[in-house]
Protein backbone atom coordinates (compact mmCIF):
# COMPACT_ATOMS: atom_id res chain seq x y z
CA UNK A 1 0.00 0.00 0.00
CA UNK A 2 1.47 3.67 -0.75
CA UNK A 3 2.43 5.73 1.86
CA UNK A 4 0.20 8.82 3.23
CA UNK A 5 2.19 11.69 1.33
CA UNK A 6 1.31 9.40 -2.30
CA UNK A 7 -2.45 9.49 -1.42
CA UNK A 8 -4.91 12.54 -1.93
CA UNK A 9 -8.81 12.13 -0.87
CA UNK A 10 -9.92 13.49 -3.77
CA UNK A 11 -13.38 14.19 -1.89
CA UNK A 12 -11.70 16.76 -0.10
CA UNK A 13 -10.02 18.12 -2.95
CA UNK A 14 -13.39 18.80 -4.33
CA UNK A 15 -15.39 20.27 -1.58
CA UNK A 16 -12.51 22.95 -1.24
CA UNK A 17 -12.61 23.23 -4.57
CA UNK A 18 -16.44 24.49 -4.46
CA UNK A 19 -15.74 26.31 -1.56
CA UNK A 20 -13.09 28.23 -3.65
CA UNK A 21 -15.65 29.05 -6.23
CA UNK A 22 -19.18 30.16 -4.13
CA UNK A 23 -16.56 32.39 -2.37
CA UNK A 24 -15.66 34.11 -5.22
CA UNK A 25 -19.22 34.05 -6.42
CA UNK A 26 -21.58 35.07 -3.52
CA UNK A 27 -24.63 34.36 -5.28
CA UNK A 28 -23.73 31.23 -5.69
CA UNK A 29 -26.06 28.67 -3.31
CA UNK A 30 -24.76 24.76 -2.30
CA UNK A 31 -27.64 22.08 -2.55
CA UNK A 32 -28.07 18.39 -1.95
CA UNK A 33 -30.12 15.86 -4.05
CA UNK A 34 -31.32 13.81 -1.61
CA UNK A 35 -33.19 13.12 2.59
CA UNK A 36 -32.02 10.11 2.86
CA UNK A 37 -29.22 8.50 5.44
CA UNK A 38 -26.58 9.87 2.95
CA UNK A 39 -27.55 13.09 2.16
CA UNK A 40 -27.10 13.46 6.09
CA UNK A 41 -23.97 12.18 5.58
CA UNK A 42 -22.75 14.67 3.47
CA UNK A 43 -23.94 17.36 5.13
CA UNK A 44 -21.79 16.50 7.95
CA UNK A 45 -18.99 16.24 5.73
CA UNK A 46 -19.42 19.31 3.87
CA UNK A 47 -19.92 21.18 7.27
CA UNK A 48 -17.19 19.24 9.20
CA UNK A 49 -14.15 19.85 6.17
CA UNK A 50 -15.83 23.60 4.76
CA UNK A 51 -17.25 26.62 5.98
CA UNK A 52 -19.72 26.04 3.37
CA UNK A 53 -23.96 25.45 4.69
CA UNK A 54 -26.61 23.64 2.56
CA UNK A 55 -29.04 26.25 1.51
CA UNK A 56 -31.53 23.45 0.84
CA UNK A 57 -32.28 19.88 0.11
CA UNK A 58 -34.07 18.76 -3.67
CA UNK A 59 -36.31 15.69 -4.26
CA UNK A 60 -37.71 13.92 -6.94
CA UNK A 61 -41.30 15.55 -7.15
CA UNK A 62 -42.49 12.13 -6.93
CA UNK A 63 -40.85 11.82 -3.53
CA UNK A 64 -41.77 15.85 -2.40
CA UNK A 65 -43.29 16.24 0.93
CA UNK A 66 -43.60 19.41 2.75
CA UNK A 67 -41.19 19.91 5.07
CA UNK A 68 -37.49 20.63 6.70
CA UNK A 69 -34.64 18.25 6.39
CA UNK A 70 -32.13 19.25 8.78
CA UNK A 71 -33.61 22.31 9.52
CA UNK A 72 -33.49 23.59 5.96
CA UNK A 73 -36.15 23.42 3.03
CA UNK A 74 -37.26 20.72 1.07
CA UNK A 75 -37.85 21.78 -2.52
CA UNK A 76 -38.99 20.01 -5.34
CA UNK A 77 -37.18 19.02 -8.33
CA UNK A 78 -39.36 21.13 -10.62
CA UNK A 79 -39.49 24.16 -8.81
CA UNK A 80 -35.19 23.95 -8.06
CA UNK A 81 -34.32 23.85 -12.12
CA UNK A 82 -36.54 26.78 -12.12
CA UNK A 83 -34.32 28.81 -9.90
CA UNK A 84 -31.22 27.31 -10.02
CA UNK A 85 -28.69 29.65 -11.48
CA UNK A 86 -24.65 29.09 -12.90
CA UNK A 87 -23.34 29.90 -9.99
CA UNK A 88 -24.80 27.37 -7.69
CA UNK A 89 -23.49 23.71 -6.92
CA UNK A 90 -24.93 20.57 -6.35
CA UNK A 91 -23.61 17.71 -4.12
CA UNK A 92 -25.71 14.33 -5.31
CA UNK A 93 -26.96 12.68 -1.49
CA UNK A 94 -27.76 9.20 -2.80
CA UNK A 95 -25.70 6.00 -3.24
CA UNK A 96 -25.25 5.04 -7.23
CA UNK A 97 -23.04 6.83 -9.49
CA UNK A 98 -24.68 5.47 -12.25
CA UNK A 99 -27.72 7.38 -11.40
CA UNK A 100 -26.17 10.24 -11.07
CA UNK A 101 -24.36 10.16 -14.15
CA UNK A 102 -28.26 9.40 -15.69
CA UNK A 103 -29.20 12.96 -13.39
CA UNK A 104 -26.47 15.01 -14.61
CA UNK A 105 -27.83 14.38 -18.36
CA UNK A 106 -31.12 15.65 -17.43
CA UNK A 107 -30.23 18.69 -15.38
CA UNK A 108 -29.42 22.21 -17.35
CA UNK A 109 -25.85 21.93 -18.71
CA UNK A 110 -24.72 24.56 -16.80
CA UNK A 111 -25.66 23.22 -13.72
CA UNK A 112 -22.17 22.46 -11.64
CA UNK A 113 -22.85 18.99 -9.97
CA UNK A 114 -20.56 16.84 -7.86
CA UNK A 115 -20.57 12.93 -6.53
CA UNK A 116 -18.58 12.13 -3.87
CA UNK A 117 -17.52 7.76 -3.59
CA UNK A 118 -17.77 6.90 0.30
CA UNK A 119 -17.62 3.50 1.37
CA UNK A 120 -21.35 1.72 2.48
CA UNK A 121 -20.08 2.42 6.48
CA UNK A 122 -20.18 6.19 5.68
CA UNK A 123 -23.80 6.12 4.71
CA UNK A 124 -24.74 4.13 7.81
CA UNK A 125 -22.62 5.52 11.29
CA UNK A 126 -20.52 8.04 9.32
CA UNK A 127 -16.99 5.98 10.07
CA UNK A 128 -15.47 4.52 7.17
CA UNK A 129 -12.23 3.09 6.36
CA UNK A 130 -10.10 6.40 5.85
CA UNK A 131 -6.35 7.15 6.10
CA UNK A 132 -5.88 6.86 10.12
CA UNK A 133 -8.01 4.11 10.11
CA UNK A 134 -5.71 2.48 8.00
CA UNK A 135 -2.81 3.47 9.66
CA UNK A 136 -3.96 2.36 12.99
CA UNK A 137 -4.70 -1.54 11.73
CA UNK A 138 -2.13 -1.52 8.96
CA UNK A 139 -0.47 -5.06 10.31
CA UNK A 140 -4.24 -6.96 10.26
CA UNK A 141 -4.54 -5.35 6.82
CA UNK A 142 -1.58 -6.42 5.93
CA UNK A 143 -1.59 -10.31 7.71
CA UNK A 144 -4.90 -10.70 6.05
CA UNK A 145 -3.73 -9.95 2.50
CA UNK A 146 -1.12 -12.36 3.12
CA UNK A 147 -3.33 -14.94 3.45
CA UNK A 148 -5.54 -14.44 0.21
CA UNK A 149 -4.27 -17.38 -2.69
CA UNK A 150 -3.87 -15.46 -5.68
CA UNK A 151 -2.30 -12.24 -6.60
CA UNK A 152 -5.41 -10.94 -8.23
CA UNK A 153 -7.18 -11.00 -4.95
CA UNK A 154 -4.23 -8.83 -3.14
CA UNK A 155 -4.77 -5.99 -5.85
CA UNK A 156 -8.63 -6.06 -4.70
CA UNK A 157 -7.70 -5.84 -1.50
CA UNK A 158 -4.95 -2.68 -2.20
CA UNK A 159 -7.58 -1.13 -4.57
CA UNK A 160 -10.58 -1.33 -2.24
CA UNK A 161 -8.21 0.14 0.10
CA UNK A 162 -7.29 2.96 -1.62
CA UNK A 163 -10.72 3.90 -2.95
CA UNK A 164 -12.13 4.04 0.22
CA UNK A 165 -9.04 6.68 1.34
CA UNK A 166 -9.33 8.69 -1.97
CA UNK A 167 -12.66 8.76 -3.14
CA UNK A 168 -11.38 7.48 -6.55
CA UNK A 169 -12.73 4.37 -7.86
CA UNK A 170 -11.09 4.19 -10.88
CA UNK A 171 -8.49 1.21 -10.18
CA UNK A 172 -10.80 -0.77 -8.20
CA UNK A 173 -13.54 -0.44 -10.99
CA UNK A 174 -11.01 -2.14 -13.02
CA UNK A 175 -11.55 -5.46 -10.86
CA UNK A 176 -15.38 -5.41 -11.39
CA UNK A 177 -16.58 -9.03 -11.62
CA UNK A 178 -19.76 -10.57 -12.49
CA UNK A 179 -21.42 -13.32 -11.03
CA UNK A 180 -21.38 -12.51 -7.03
CA UNK A 181 -21.36 -15.64 -4.94
CA UNK A 182 -21.81 -17.85 -8.27
CA UNK A 183 -18.29 -18.54 -10.29
CA UNK A 184 -15.40 -20.12 -11.18
CA UNK A 185 -14.15 -20.19 -7.29
CA UNK A 186 -17.97 -21.89 -6.13
CA UNK A 187 -18.00 -23.81 -9.19
CA UNK A 188 -16.75 -26.76 -7.44
CA UNK A 189 -19.99 -27.19 -5.01
CA UNK A 190 -20.91 -30.36 -3.69
CA UNK A 191 -24.64 -31.86 -3.73
CA UNK A 192 -25.80 -30.37 -0.48
CA UNK A 193 -27.77 -27.71 1.40
CA UNK A 194 -27.64 -23.69 0.58
CA UNK A 195 -27.76 -21.19 3.15
CA UNK A 196 -28.40 -17.65 2.37
CA UNK A 197 -28.23 -15.22 5.56
CA UNK A 198 -29.41 -12.18 4.07
CA UNK A 199 -31.74 -13.56 1.63
CA UNK A 200 -33.84 -10.54 1.02
CA UNK A 201 -36.58 -11.30 -1.52
CA UNK A 202 -35.08 -14.47 -2.88
CA UNK A 203 -32.79 -13.03 -5.76
CA UNK A 204 -29.75 -15.22 -4.61
CA UNK A 205 -31.51 -18.80 -4.08
CA UNK A 206 -32.33 -17.76 -7.70
CA UNK A 207 -29.35 -17.78 -9.03
CA UNK A 208 -28.00 -20.92 -6.79
CA UNK A 209 -31.05 -22.95 -8.42
CA UNK A 210 -30.12 -21.94 -11.88
CA UNK A 211 -26.40 -22.34 -10.72
CA UNK A 212 -25.83 -25.45 -8.88
CA UNK A 213 -29.23 -27.31 -10.53
CA UNK A 214 -29.20 -30.48 -9.31
CA UNK A 215 -26.98 -29.96 -6.61
CA UNK A 216 -28.93 -27.99 -4.50
CA UNK A 217 -30.85 -30.15 -2.40
CA UNK A 218 -31.74 -27.85 0.10
CA UNK A 219 -32.36 -24.63 1.41
CA UNK A 220 -32.41 -22.59 4.40
CA UNK A 221 -33.22 -18.70 4.42
CA UNK A 222 -32.94 -16.48 6.70
CA UNK A 223 -34.72 -13.02 5.97
CA UNK A 224 -36.69 -11.06 9.48
CA UNK A 225 -38.32 -8.16 6.99
CA UNK A 226 -41.89 -9.63 6.54
CA UNK A 227 -42.35 -7.50 3.23
CA UNK A 228 -39.31 -9.13 1.85
CA UNK A 229 -40.29 -12.44 3.26
CA UNK A 230 -44.14 -12.51 1.12
CA UNK A 231 -41.83 -11.65 -1.74
CA UNK A 232 -39.06 -14.85 -1.15
CA UNK A 233 -42.16 -16.90 -0.67
CA UNK A 234 -43.66 -16.19 -3.68
CA UNK A 235 -40.24 -16.72 -5.64
CA UNK A 236 -39.89 -19.69 -3.89
CA UNK A 237 -43.28 -20.96 -4.95
CA UNK A 238 -42.22 -20.06 -9.13
CA UNK A 239 -39.10 -21.96 -8.75
CA UNK A 240 -40.93 -24.82 -7.64
CA UNK A 241 -38.83 -24.98 -3.92
CA UNK A 242 -41.19 -26.43 -1.56
CA UNK A 243 -41.35 -27.47 1.78
CA UNK A 244 -40.25 -30.38 1.39
CA UNK A 245 -36.91 -28.70 0.30
CA UNK A 246 -36.87 -25.69 1.75
CA UNK A 247 -36.64 -23.82 5.84
CA UNK A 248 -37.49 -20.35 5.48
CA UNK A 249 -37.23 -18.39 8.92
CA UNK A 250 -38.39 -14.95 9.76
CA UNK A 251 -35.52 -14.10 11.85
CA UNK A 252 -32.03 -12.57 11.15
CA UNK A 253 -28.89 -15.12 11.15
CA UNK A 254 -27.10 -14.43 14.82
CA UNK A 255 -25.33 -16.30 17.29
CA UNK A 256 -28.23 -17.23 19.02
CA UNK A 257 -31.99 -17.05 19.78
CA UNK A 258 -32.65 -13.57 20.63
CA UNK A 259 -35.20 -10.29 20.30
CA UNK A 260 -33.22 -7.82 19.01
CA UNK A 261 -34.58 -4.53 17.36
CA UNK A 262 -34.19 -4.27 13.37
CA UNK A 263 -33.81 -1.07 11.00
CA UNK A 264 -36.31 -2.10 8.23
CA UNK A 265 -34.87 0.29 4.71
CA UNK A 266 -35.89 -2.23 1.63
CA UNK A 267 -32.55 -3.85 0.51
CA UNK A 268 -30.08 -2.02 2.90
CA UNK A 269 -31.95 -3.81 6.33
CA UNK A 270 -30.04 -4.76 9.33
CA UNK A 271 -30.18 -4.98 13.67
CA UNK A 272 -30.18 -2.09 14.84
CA UNK A 273 -30.46 -0.41 18.71
CA UNK A 274 -32.52 2.50 17.12
CA UNK A 275 -34.30 -0.01 14.63
CA UNK A 276 -38.17 0.66 14.04
CA UNK A 277 -38.68 -3.05 13.93
CA UNK A 278 -38.55 -6.07 16.68
CA UNK A 279 -37.26 -9.36 15.13
CA UNK A 280 -36.09 -12.73 16.38
CA UNK A 281 -32.73 -13.84 15.37
CA UNK A 282 -31.34 -17.55 15.39
CA UNK A 283 -28.23 -19.39 14.45
CA UNK A 284 -27.23 -20.88 11.33
CA UNK A 285 -26.02 -24.21 13.40
CA UNK A 286 -29.46 -24.07 14.98
CA UNK A 287 -31.37 -24.28 11.33
CA UNK A 288 -28.81 -26.88 9.76
CA UNK A 289 -30.15 -29.42 12.06
CA UNK A 290 -32.16 -32.37 10.46
CA UNK A 291 -31.10 -30.45 6.61
CA UNK A 292 -28.13 -32.89 5.63
CA UNK A 293 -24.92 -31.68 4.61
CA UNK A 294 -24.34 -27.81 4.16
CA UNK A 295 -22.05 -27.14 1.37
CA UNK A 296 -22.19 -23.98 0.96
CA UNK A 297 -23.07 -20.35 2.78
CA UNK A 298 -23.55 -16.95 1.68
CA UNK A 299 -23.59 -13.90 4.35
CA UNK A 300 -25.07 -10.19 3.30
CA UNK A 301 -26.81 -9.53 6.77
CA UNK A 302 -25.84 -5.78 7.03
CA UNK A 303 -22.73 -5.83 9.51
CA UNK A 304 -24.19 -8.69 11.66
CA UNK A 305 -21.71 -11.10 9.36
CA UNK A 306 -19.32 -11.70 13.04
CA UNK A 307 -22.10 -12.22 14.31
CA UNK A 308 -23.62 -14.70 12.18
CA UNK A 309 -20.45 -16.16 11.61
CA UNK A 310 -19.87 -17.05 14.94
CA UNK A 311 -23.56 -18.72 15.08
CA UNK A 312 -22.42 -21.30 12.04
CA UNK A 313 -19.07 -22.12 13.96
CA UNK A 314 -20.20 -25.26 14.37
CA UNK A 315 -21.54 -26.22 11.04
CA UNK A 316 -17.89 -24.88 9.19
CA UNK A 317 -16.57 -27.62 11.20
CA UNK A 318 -18.39 -30.15 10.62
CA UNK A 319 -18.76 -29.82 6.69
CA UNK A 320 -16.52 -27.63 5.39
CA UNK A 321 -18.41 -25.38 3.36
CA UNK A 322 -17.92 -22.77 0.60
CA UNK A 323 -17.80 -19.39 2.62
CA UNK A 324 -18.86 -16.24 0.73
CA UNK A 325 -19.22 -13.08 2.60
CA UNK A 326 -19.51 -9.46 2.47
CA UNK A 327 -17.02 -7.82 4.06
CA UNK A 328 -17.55 -4.11 2.86
CA UNK A 329 -20.30 -3.21 5.60
CA UNK A 330 -17.89 -1.67 8.53
CA UNK A 331 -14.36 -0.52 8.39
CA UNK A 332 -13.40 -2.96 10.17
CA UNK A 333 -14.69 -6.12 8.23
CA UNK A 334 -12.36 -6.25 5.59
CA UNK A 335 -8.99 -7.67 8.24
CA UNK A 336 -11.79 -9.02 11.04
CA UNK A 337 -13.86 -11.74 8.85
CA UNK A 338 -11.40 -12.55 7.56
CA UNK A 339 -9.36 -13.50 10.49
CA UNK A 340 -12.54 -15.11 12.69
CA UNK A 341 -13.24 -17.10 8.82
CA UNK A 342 -9.84 -18.66 9.52
CA UNK A 343 -9.98 -19.23 13.11
CA UNK A 344 -13.01 -21.38 11.72
CA UNK A 345 -11.44 -23.05 8.98
CA UNK A 346 -8.08 -23.76 10.73
CA UNK A 347 -6.87 -26.85 9.51
CA UNK A 348 -9.37 -27.79 7.30
CA UNK A 349 -7.18 -27.28 4.07
CA UNK A 350 -8.91 -23.84 2.78
CA UNK A 351 -7.82 -21.45 0.17
CA UNK A 352 -9.15 -17.72 0.37
CA UNK A 353 -9.73 -14.90 -2.58
CA UNK A 354 -11.50 -11.50 -2.33
CA UNK A 355 -13.66 -10.30 -5.21
CA UNK A 356 -15.19 -6.90 -6.19
CA UNK A 357 -18.84 -6.88 -7.61
CA UNK A 358 -19.79 -3.43 -6.98
CA UNK A 359 -20.36 -0.54 -7.83
CA UNK A 360 -19.92 2.11 -5.50
CA UNK A 361 -17.70 0.74 -2.79
CA UNK A 362 -19.91 -2.09 -2.19
CA UNK A 363 -20.38 -6.05 -2.54
CA UNK A 364 -16.74 -6.79 -1.51
CA UNK A 365 -17.03 -10.71 -0.92
CA UNK A 366 -14.38 -12.79 0.70
CA UNK A 367 -14.43 -16.34 -0.35
CA UNK A 368 -13.49 -19.33 1.73
CA UNK A 369 -13.21 -22.33 -0.63
CA UNK A 370 -12.44 -26.06 0.75
CA UNK A 371 -9.75 -27.74 -1.14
Amino acid sequence: MENKMQLTDERLTKLHQIEGQLESAPVGKLYVWGTATTAQMITSFVTKNSGLSVSAYVVDDAWFREGTFLDKPIIKASDFLQTVTEHDWVIFGFTGSERAKEMEKKLPSFLRTVYFSFPYSANVDGTWLDLAFYEQYKERFESTKATLFDNTSKQVMDAFIKACMTGNTEELDGFLTEGQYFNELTSSCKPGCFVDCGAYIGDTIECAADFLGDRLNKVIAFEPDPDNLEKLKERMKKLGIGAEKLKLLQKGSYDEAATLRFSSSDSSSGISEDGDVVIETDSVDHAAEGMGEITFIKMDVEGSEQKSLLGAADTVKKYRPILAVCVYHKPEDLFALPELIRNLTEDKNYRYYLKYHGPDLRELVFYAIPQ
